[in-house]
């Protein structure tokens, strides 16, 4: 597992931990 970004920038979301750095970086993959 790797994390990338600040953990003060995650978010909880339905006791999910998610980096919006992530996030942001699988929608431009998949919008290529």
């Amino acid at each position: 597992m790797l994390f990338k970004g600040r953990v003060d920038d995650m978010l909880l979301v339905k006791g999910v931990n998610v980096f919006p750095n992530a996030v942001r970086d699988v929608i431009n993959k998949t919008s290529d």
